[in-house]
């Protein structure tokens, strides 16, 4: 039987579970001190993405899959611009993006990554 590892756990949520060789995180969104602004959410939820993938050692490389929520579609490319830079050419985890009501007004983006070791 595989142990579960759970990081950044609270009250409602783990942050990161490891469950034998798989990876996975919670929903990602970017602090309310974040301006409303698509690239500046962006890079908060991947520098948060991170620092998790951390907690567990692993890293970008690590990624399986991505899972990405938009409240607006039309910040497609704005998020795709600052994502592109972060992932870089290499180890490109599967992708979906698609386009969602967030659970607050000021969130324009959610992350979720899945890995394995």
């Amino acid at each position: 039987m595989s142990k579960i590892m759970r990081y950044a756990t609270g009250p409602r949520a783990s942050q990161v579970v490891v469950s034998g060789e798989r990876l996975e995180t919670s929903g990602i969104v970017a602090a309310m001190d974040v301006p409303r602004d698509i690239a500046a959410q962006t890079r908060s939820v991947l520098v948060q993405l991170e620092a998790l993938l951390r907690l567990a050692d692993a890293d970008k490389a690590n990624l399986t899959r991505i899972q990405i929520w938009l409240a607006d579609m039309r910040d497609f490319d704005g998020m795709n611009r600052v994502y592109d830079e972060w992932i870089g050419g290499a180890d490109q985890p599967a992708r979906a993006c698609v386009g969602a009501q967030l659970a607050h007004d000021h969130y324009l983006i959610e992350i979720q990554a899945v890995g394995s070791f």
